[in-house]
């Protein structure tokens, strides 16, 4: 071979003899999801059924945002688990047919499934050929040589490139190329040299435990190209993972708990920690999922949800996925949602939310009562009041904001527009009214019982909470039932902080009901639960 492009050649691809061919070929095997004859050809010499390639498309199509039948080298990378390095860019060069330039932005689903069915089904030998090539097309360019070698500065170049994919590895690669110089190594290294053992056996070399099956000394030095082989063949899971070398993964994960969630003590740690992993990183939003009885599943979800949205892989998402998750529109109502997403004397988001920030603003606003959903939005209003009478303690909302408010609930559902209005100009000319003819200086209270008269007219605010509690695949019920657990646990803590940490003792119905069900009932959850919140948080 005496390109990386000839290296390509070694595929086995044949071109379809006539068109008939062509179109049988992919019809009948793999439907329409392959275009190109020699990828078909390519995944029935390996045996790859209509199922494995469905797989495959199946990820594609989950970064394939734009609907463009292509994806960005980001998310390709992405798919991959790895990062975008020279080597790893390489790769690249199995996306198109020998001869032609790699691709710069996009790959189609053909260039992308070329690529990961090609360099997944090369053996050890034709890894490692395909990336000693990549460096001696690099020694062409420099000596204007048609020989098959590596020079020393490529070897060198080399060498840094593989130290660049994992800092864990760095050591043993300095250890197999060190002692070639120290030996008066020639300058011009052929494959057979490249791939003989190296002369620091005797070194000792670092420690790894991933791969475990590691079977010759000197595949440790470059066990990263190996690596590369198992990411770009294995499928893709819900659950996102960072896009970082496997042996930094822990460490990096370690690191993230300490200095985000900076819990109040060692165990508020390990509990956070045992009970989220790492979804969650904000101590505030864990021990909310935690009073609420949220299990690991029931946040997973929710992060399903999420991260099928961060199409940029940024751990955010834009404002613009967020109303589509809950299923509203920008609305001046629904963006004052995006005060729950922060803690209190926060500015809100204005662009892009963090996973912390979404799951806050879920959780916060699935949990309110009917009661607390009147008083959230009544209270935009009032702040409204607050900043135009430069009043502190204004604790009321105005005849202006109050119109305001009916202008918005209007926008938010045409069909309730006319009740609205009914409803509205009934109170400005109530005489049991507390501000009689006028519509100035509304207490909550007064809000409260208007509600009450006039229900139909404030279902837009309920609806939006009821789009909010559907996120995730959760429902109403499930929120009303979390809601009702957390009041419980929260009055059995207070009952220990008067009792020395006593909690009453569980009624002997929901003791039988245990050891006959042999699982615990809402009572036992809901006292296990105000035990953990009491011992972490007092």
């Amino acid at each position: 071979m005496h390109s990386i492009e000839h290296q390509v050649a070694t595929r086995s691809i044949l071109h379809p003899t006539n068109q008939q061919h062509d179109g049988g070929l992919q019809m009948s095997e793999y439907g329409t999801m392959i275009e190109s004859a020699d990828v078909v050809r390519l995944c029935m010499e390996l045996g790859m059924t209509k199922q494995d390639v469905r797989q495959l498309q199946k990820g594609f199509n989950e970064e394939d945002c734009d609907h463009a039948d292509a994806i960005t080298l980001k998310s390709f990378f992405f798919l991959i688990h790895e990062e975008r390095r020279v080597l790893t860019q390489a790769l690249l060069h199995l996306a198109v047919q020998p001869g032609q330039e790699p691709p710069t932005r996009r790959l189609t689903f053909d260039e992308y499934l070329r690529c990961v069915v090609t360099f997944s089904s090369f053996t050890e030998g034709q890894v490692f050929h395909f990336f000693f090539q990549l460096y001696a097309d690099i020694t062409k360019q420099r000596t204007a040589s048609t020989r098959t070698t590596i020079g020393e500065d490529e070897l060198h170049q080399f060498s840094q490139d593989i130290q660049v994919l994992d800092a864990a590895f760095a050591h043993n690669i300095q250890l197999h190329v060190m002692p070639r110089q120290r030996f008066g190594i020639r300058r011009v290294l052929s494959i057979p040299i490249f791939t003989m053992t190296s002369e620091a056996r005797d070194e000792q070399l670092v420690e790894i435990n991933e791969p475990k099956n590691i079977k010759r000394a000197k595949s440790v030095r470059f066990n990263q190209i190996a690596v590369t082989t198992t990411n770009s063949s294995s499928t893709r899971s819900f659950q996102r993972q960072a896009t970082m070398p496997s042996s930094c993964r822990t460490d990096h994960q370690d690191s993230v708990r300490s200095e985000t969630l900076r819990p109040m003590n060692q165990q508020h740690e390990e509990l956070e920690t045992s009970e989220y992993g790492t979804m969650i990183k904000c101590a505030d939003v864990a021990r909310l999922c935690m009073e609420l009885g949220m299990t690991y599943h029931d946040i997973q979800q929710l992060r399903k949800e999420f991260d099928e949205e961060d199409c940029d892989h940024t751990d955010s998402i834009t404002l613009t996925s967020f109303f589509f998750l809950i299923r509203e529109e920008q609305r001046v109502l629904t963006k004052a949602l995006l005060r729950l997403a922060v803690k209190p004397g926060q500015n809100p988001p204005s662009r892009r939310l963090t996973f912390d920030e979404y799951l806050r603003c879920i959780v916060t606003f699935s949990s309110f009562t009917e009661g607390q959903v009147f008083r959230f939005f009544f209270q935009i209003y009032t702040d409204l009041t607050k900043q135009r009478r430069a009043s502190a303690t204004v604790s009321t909302v105005g005849e202006d904001e109050l119109f305001q408010f009916s202008q918005d609930l209007q926008v938010l559902n045409v069909a309730f527009a006319r009740n609205i209005k009914v409803a509205t100009s009934h109170r400005a000319r109530s005489p049991s009214s507390a501000s009689s003819s006028m519509m100035e200086n509304w207490t909550f209270a007064d809000f409260e019982r208007f509600t009450r008269q006039h229900r139909v007219a404030f279902y837009p605010l309920i609806r939006i909470q009821y789009n909010v509690r559907h996120t995730g695949g959760h429902n109403n019920r499930y929120w009303v039932q979390r809601a009702r657990e957390r009041e419980a646990a929260l009055q059995l803590v207070e009952y220990m902080k008067r009792n020395h940490g006593l909690l009453p003792s569980v009624p002997w119905q929901d003791r039988i009901a245990n050891a006959v069900l042999h699982r615990p009932t809402t009572t036992t959850r809901v006292h296990e639960r105000a035990k953990k919140l009491y011992t972490l948080f007092n």
